[in-house]
């Protein structure tokens, strides 16, 4: 009983951040592109190069506490006063660094503008410290209803507001202006949807506890960060602004279907896995059901999406972005793995196994920053091409690590995902014979999109039916939930 009830929230909580994720990325996708048509690439080029200031400021006003209040099974609300005094704290303490570096950032690039863009974009930072501990809640809850509503209703209006400072020609300054209004929309939701409110206390006890367990989460998500975003920090340092925007946006698509999943996985698999920490054959058997699911979403749309690249391109941007096509299909080999890393990681999160997290992240991004010290001496192809050997080494290395913890060997864990890959690259090879035939790109577009669903349904059902089983699960439940 208790295994269909947790088996009942996994999905509905799939569905539902699905739907958050699906709806936020596509209303993001559709706006993007709108922004796209208004600006150049340069715009989005200053924003990357804020990129990696915010994000790694944005790490230390959660900590890994938030993730250590979900894992504790005993929380108080003592618990979540000390991490949301301590989120403000750190918030505004952000900010001040942000606001002091601004000027040397600007130097750095030599670029002036960059100060003042990056003083009022770093607001952003306290905002989002004042509701830390209520999304924490909505996640322990599994209530991934409303955390998908707040979202989709936050991007809509500021890609709106974006997109008319964009329209009247503020440039670059549309994308500040959208980023901080979508912040400061998703925390006045928050706060009023979810109605909790702190106590004036801070335990150190409570501290001790999110310390203990966050800290090593930190230092994980630091070095993920920074070496994630050091990407758009080197293109932007060594390469013109338009080649950094054209990178992000190639980016940008390839995220989408990425991103996606691993945003949902992201806010499902953790909580789910901790509820069936203890039980090592029945966490086992849910991590394996989680790897395989996300490995029969992600590849084939991955997949996809590399081989039609070309005329999604060209039928969605105008000529100026046509230098993005060969980073997008890079970057949708490397994306593709950014899922099942996932997995692999809450599952450590899950068993408190943090110091294997941050041993696994120090090793990898050893071997990126290698790479990308080679790669940004020969062009921003290179660059992307070394950033998808790392995705796919970092799986390899994540999948080895969980073999061990979970007692699952490295070759049943392979196996569980070798037949998905290899059924979509048959599909994809499918799709791409379809440009020697075919040369309108919107025919193109439409011809692969309704060929490759008709022969990944038909396969699935005959190849792989617990896994289409469960996707149509979740699609029959979004329709009624939609009615």
């Amino acid at each position: 009983m208790a295994d269909e009830n947790l088996k009942s929230k996994t999905k509905n909580g799939l569905i539902w951040s699905a739907l958050g994720n699906v709806a936020n990325q596509g209303i993001r996708f559709v706006l993007g592109l709108i922004l796209a048509r208004l600006l150049n690439p340069d715009a989005y080029g200053v924003i990357g190069m804020l990129t990696i200031f915010i994000c790694v400021i944005s790490i230390f006003i959660d900590c890994g506490f938030s993730q250590a209040l979900i894992a504790k099974q005993d929380r108080t609300k003592i618990d979540f006063s000390t991490e949301f005094w301590f989120n403000v704290g750190v918030g505004i303490l952000g900010y001040l660094v942000i606001f002091i570096i601004s000027p040397f950032v600007a130097d750095f690039y030599n670029m002036p503008i960059l100060s003042p863009i990056l003083k009022v974009i770093g607001l952003g930072v306290i905002v989002n410290s004042l509701c830390v501990v209520q999304s924490a809640q909505l996640s322990i809850r599994l209530d991934f209803k409303t955390s998908a509503k707040i979202s989709v209703v936050s991007q809509c209006i500021s890609g709106v507001v974006g997109i008319v400072f964009a329209y009247y020609g503020f440039g670059v300054w549309a994308l500040v202006i959208q980023q901080l209004m979508g912040s400061i929309l998703n925390a006045c939701c928050l706060w009023m949807i979810v109605r909790w409110l702190p106590d004036f206390e801070f335990s150190r006890e409570s501290f001790k506890y999110l310390w203990n367990y966050g800290s090593k989460v930190l230092v994980t998500s630091v070095i993920t960060q920074i070496h994630d975003n050091i990407y758009p920090l080197i293109i932007g340092k060594f390469y013109m602004s338009a080649s950094l925007g054209l990178y992000s946006r190639a980016q940008a698509f390839a995220a989408l279907p990425s991103s996606n999943i691993a945003g949902v996985l992201g806010n499902v698999t953790f909580p789910v896995l901790c509820a069936v920490n203890g039980d090592m054959d029945r966490l086992a058997s849910v991590y394996r059901n989680l790897v395989r699911l996300s490995a029969f979403i992600v590849f084939p749309l991955m997949l996809g999406m590399l081989v039609l690249s070309e005329p999604l391109v060209h039928i969605l941007l105008n000529a100026q972005w046509n230098g993005c096509i060969p980073l997008l299909q890079i970057l949708c080999f490397a994306m593709i793995w950014q899922p099942i890393s996932l997995v692999n990681l809450s599952l450590l999160k899950a068993v408190k196994r943090t110091d294997v997290l941050m041993k696994l992240d120090f090793v990898k991004r050893g071997v990126g920053l290698l790479i990308l010290i080679i790669t940004c001496q020969i062009s921003v192809s290179a660059i992307a091409i070394g950033y998808a050997f790392l995705a796919f080494f970092s799986v390899i290395l994540n999948t080895v690590c969980t073999s061990k913890v979970l007692k699952v060997s490295f070759v049943t864990q392979m196996k569980d995902i070798v037949s998905i890959f290899s059924n979509s690259v048959v599909m994809a090879i499918l799709v791409y014979s379809l440009s020697y035939i075919v040369s309108n790109d919107l025919v193109l577009l439409l011809l692969g999109l309704v060929g490759g669903c008709v022969y990944y349904f038909t396969s699935g059902n005959l190849l792989f039916k617990e896994e289409m089983q469960n996707v149509m699960y979740m699609l029959k439940k979004k329709q009624n939930q939609n009615k």
